[in-house]
């Protein structure tokens, strides 16, 4: 099974984030799967955000606390945005076209993404996620 929702596609640009992580490569993939494979083995149905109770496998409760209370320093500290001076790297705000809540939204949503691709590999013995998660994640924080 393979696994893709367009809500979780992330373009960091979009967010005042000078990271060139464009959704190319996801949909590019996403075209050779659906000219591949039998339509029975995409899953492009809506995703919902993971429940805390589900968060708490892999992440510190004081974490996800902070994520629900103001994601903004998180997501900050987890692309890297602030220098150890204090000043912004790779990070202008004036550019942003969208705001810090809905790239914490389409990041939950690629959590929802990779939970629902291990059941399936479960079931299956086979699923792929295009959408996720994003590498280097910690219990106490993102990365």
């Amino acid at each position: 099974m393979f696994v893709f929702n367009k809500d979780t596609h992330l373009n960091l640009i979009d967010y005042g984030i000078e990271i060139p992580l464009l959704g190319q490569r996801g949909r590019l993939v996403l075209d050779f799967i659906k000219e591949n494979f039998p339509k029975d083995k995409l899953f492009l149905d809506d995703l919902t955000a993971p429940t805390k109770e589900q968060l708490i496998f892999a992440h510190d409760k004081k974490f996800i606390n902070r994520l629900y209370q103001d994601p903004t320093k998180d997501l900050m500290q987890a692309f890297e945005l602030v220098a150890p001076n204090g000043s912004y790297h790779r990070y202008k705000p004036e550019g942003a076209k969208r705001e810090v809540d809905d790239l914490f939204k389409r990041i939950s949503h690629q959590v929802s993404g990779t939970i629902l691709t291990c059941e399936f590999a479960l079931k299956t013995m086979f699923a792929f996620h295009l959408g996720g998660g994003l590498h280097h994640a910690m219990k106490s924080g993102g990365r």
